[in-house]
């Protein structure tokens, strides 16, 4: 690999040393994330913990080796979370956490080995790794399961890196192909790589192939699909300047917590000749561009995959900059993310809170009533959204009753099934309260 960094060796700590510093990293995280075994599940988590646990083996094993975009299961690999979690642990949320903190931390690790490979010592590789790992812009990534798409596919995006930049190209095509079928958002990890080619590599131009043919068949079906959608749809992809420059902003302002903030990073080339930063500003430019193009879908937590490429420019900043001035930064660092972070961390205990009491009273009233043909609801959380509560109303009566608003225009054909419950959330008792009706007016 060629740089222009230093022709030495990096500093390499022993394995045991290692070791203990991954330890200590990982209690120094679950200590202070532990508040989020306390909070609960959110809209989507309730929306998919259902379907996945009766689809076949057959149906994800399809779904993962089909190159045709799929309608429903269009992210196979990170649906078989809930599948097996949702069979195994239902509604107890501690396990769930657990394994999604645990695949955020293993993608650390593997961060660390990845900028290990790019040749930065191990100290600028912790660098960049400590920077990644406790993030406030990502809190959610380790607090909710909904996450777990971007989790997976960083995990296998960073597999593919260090694969390929091992020179093992062929089988970095597997986790490549696995980060796509866990979120879209890995279509463009092919310029990170032509990246990494123009800049370090040998320029071998040929293995790159197969990549850029994968992204290009996903990349126009999406476009395709989506001259098939409303304009205001959730997943609509909007290519006008306005809608551009409100992504942009909305993005650069999330990373140092600052009004536009992020786009100082593109000046930092400027600063420093080594070319490991132009791969990592071209990876984090690169896997940016499917969400630039999502309004709709706008949150900070979007920064994870991306930031990847932030923390090779980073490591490659940390070559340079003496130590006591990381060590000062991290200093006013870790107070200002940790002041950022509690806010979030407020909200998402207060909104499990709510959503643990619905379900909880959903559960209570369904021990009192015969299996149900259709629930009408109203009176809900005020977060929570209809696919949620749907969610919830299924996951406790069964996937195959019929749910509606009580001001839904097709709540008719609910209330005409018998028998059949209308229910209704008191936040300030906390309860849920439903009314039952076992026989047809007519009868």
């Amino acid at each position: 690999m060629t740089t222009t960094a230093s022709a030495q060796t990096p500093a390499r700590a022993k394995p045991w040393v290692l070791l203990a510093l991954f330890l200590a990293a990982g209690t120094l995280f679950f200590f202070a994330n532990r508040a989020a075994y306390k909070a609960y599940f959110s809209d989507d988590d309730l929306d998919k913990m259902g379907w996945p646990t009766v689809l076949s083996n057959g149906a994800f094993v399809h779904e993962i080796l089909t190159p045709k975009l799929s309608e429903g299961n269009v992210r196979p690999v990170g649906y078989l979370y809930y599948r097996y979690m949702g069979r195994a642990f239902k509604w107890n949320y501690r396990p769930w956490v657990i394994v999604l903190q645990a695949g955020h931390l293993i993608n650390v690790i593997l961060l660390f080995f990845v900028l290990r490979r790019f040749d930065f010592s191990d100290f600028a590789a912790g660098v960049g790794a400590l920077f990644y790992v406790f993030h406030a812009a990502l809190i959610y990534i380790y607090w909710q399961p909904q996450y777990i798409f971007e989790v997976l596919a960083c995990m296998f995006c960073l597999l593919t890196l260090l694969l390929y930049v091992r020179g093992h190209w062929i089988l970095a095509i597997v986790p490549f192909w696995l980060a796509y079928k866990s979120k879209e958002i890995a279509v463009t990890l092919p310029v990170a790589l032509l990246a990494w080619e123009w800049f370090l590599g040998s320029r071998k131009w040929k293995r790159l192939i197969p990549y850029f043919l994968i992204s290009l068949n996903f990349g126009l079906q999406a476009l395709v699909v989506n001259q098939t959608i409303a304009p205001d749809a959730g997943y609509a992809l909007r290519f006008d300047p306005a809608t551009l420059w409100h992504t942009i902003a909305f993005y650069s302002s999330a990373i140092v917590f600052l009004p536009f903030a992020g786009l100082a990073l593109l000046l930092v080339p400027i600063f420093t000749r080594d070319r490991r930063v132009w791969v990592g500003l071209i990876f984090m430019a690169a896997l940016f561009v499917p969400m630039l193009v999502l309004p709709s879908r706008l949150e900070t937590v979007y920064w994870y995959i991306p930031m990847v490429g932030l923390t090779i420019a980073i490591a490659a900043l940390a070559t340079r900059v003496p130590r006591w001035a990381i060590a000062l930064f991290f200093l006013l660092w870790f107070p200002l993310n940790h002041i950022m972070m509690k806010p979030k961390r407020s909200e998402l205990l207060a909104h499990g809170d709510q959503v643990r009491w619905y379900t909880a009273g959903l559960l209570e009233f369904a021990k009192h009533v015969p299996p149900l043909k259709a629930v009408v609801f109203q009176g809900t959380p005020s977060f929570m959204g209809a696919w949620g509560i749907e969610g919830a109303i299924h996951q406790v009566f069964g996937l195959g009753i019929r749910t509606a608003w009580f001001k839904d225009p097709q709540v008719r054909k609910a209330l005409a099934e018998v028998p059949m419950a209308i229910v209704g959330y008191y936040p300030v008792t906390q309860t849920v309260k439903g009314l039952l009706r076992e026989r047809d007016e007519l009868e």
